[in-house]
Parts: C-alpha cells; sequence; structure tokens
C-alpha cells in the first residue's frame, strides 16, 4: 500500500503539468526536459523587490512603493527574464513622490554588456506627492560609448547597437533627505511591468 501511494505522489506533478499545459493524451509522452523547456522559454519578464541601508521596497498589486530615510540607504527593483536587446519602442515609467527631490531618482537603468549604463529618469522632479512624474530623459554613462547626456531613444538604440542587456533595474536613492516614492506605472518597451 505505502509503495503505490508514494508511485502516485511522485506522479502527480508530471500529470498536473500534463493538465496545466494541455498535452494531455497523444502529445502526454513528452519528456520532462522537454515540457520544462517549454514552460522556460515562454516565462515572461518578472520583478523583484531590493533594498539596502534603511531603505524599503514593496511591490504591491499594481504600484510599487519605495521608501529612502536617509543618504545611506537605497531600493528598487529588478527585472527578471529581460529581453536581450534594448526594444525599440522607449521604455517609460511614472511615479509620484514626497520628500526631497534626488536627482535622478528613481531611474531605470539596463546595464549593457559594453559596460554602458542606459539610465532613463524624469527631471524636473515633482515631489507634492500627487503630481505624476513621467519619465524620459535618457542618459549613457560608465562604458565604451562615453557620456551621452538627454538623448533621444534612437540615439540610444544606435550606440547600443548589437550590444546585449546584462541587467534592468528600477532604482531610488536620496542625497537630500528622506523620500518616498510610488511607481505607478512601468514598461520596459518590452512588457508592463507595473500598472
Amino acid at each position: 500500500m505505502r509503495i503505490r501511494t508514494i508511485f502516485a505522489v511522485a506522479a502527480a506533478p508530471a500529470a498536473l503539468a500534463a493538465v496545466l499545459l494541455g498535452t494531455t493524451g497523444a502529445s502526454a509522452a513528452m519528456t520532462p526536459a522537454a515540457t520544462t523547456a517549454a514552460v522556460v522559454k515562454a516565462a515572461p519578464e518578472w520583478i523583484s523587490p531590493f533594498h539596502g541601508g534603511h531603505g524599503a521596497a514593496l511591490p504591491v498589486l499594481h504600484k510599487a512603493f519605495l521608501y529612502d530615510p536617509d543618504n545611506a540607504s537605497y531600493s528598487g527593483l529588478t527585472v527578471h527574464n529581460t529581453a536581450k536587446a534594448l526594444p525599440s519602442t522607449a521604455p517609460t515609467f511614472s511615479y509620484t513622490e514626497l520628500g526631497t527631490a534626488s536627482g535622478g531618482a528613481p531611474r531605470v537603468v539596463f546595464t549593457m554588456s559594453n559596460g554602458d549604463q542606459v539610465t532613463e529618469y524624469a527631471t524636473p522632479a515633482v515631489t507634492d506627492g500627487t503630481t505624476a512624474n513621467v519619465a524620459g530623459q535618457f542618459d549613457i554613462q560608465n562604458g565604451q560609448s562615453g557620456y551621452h547626456y538627454n538623448v533621444p531613444w534612437t540615439q540610444v538604440l544606435s550606440l547600443e547597437a548589437g550590444q546585449t542587456i546584462k541587467s534592468e533595474q528600477l532604482v531610488s536613492d536620496t542625497y537630500t533627505g528622506p523620500t518616498f516614492v510610488v511607481i505607478t506605472g512601468w514598461n520596459d518597451g518590452t512588457a508592463t511591468l507595473i500598472g
């Protein structure tokens, strides 16, 4: 009796995967490796929070909350399963902010295979807690392309042609005092991550 139960429990994940993937019937003979590869290949982008110092990051439903109480703190969101190349559509994000504006934060940072960091932010930021700040300014720095300030997305694509994305993050920090940011929308040009 115990052996049958063990075999039934061991077979249950494969049967459940077959039902969820719609591979019942004749196509149910897929190997577990093929089934896993099909799932991984189709996985969408997703985000996870990070923080340091006394900072805090919390994505909830269709918003994300970032809090940085002092200049030793930071917070943000990391994109997982990101696209390999920069999208042809310019990324955008929007947010409200309370506290003291910290120039260039929050910002989205794409780190590229050539060492460049493509940074997007809103300027000037309004910190009344209700005005929607919409990012759309792009800088390139820290890599082989040199420093380019406030360039259009088409120039970013030209400078980064042939490069791959190594990481993508939305980062908040402060150099001027406590700040509380609510990310109300974020589309990285490939997918809507918040909103």
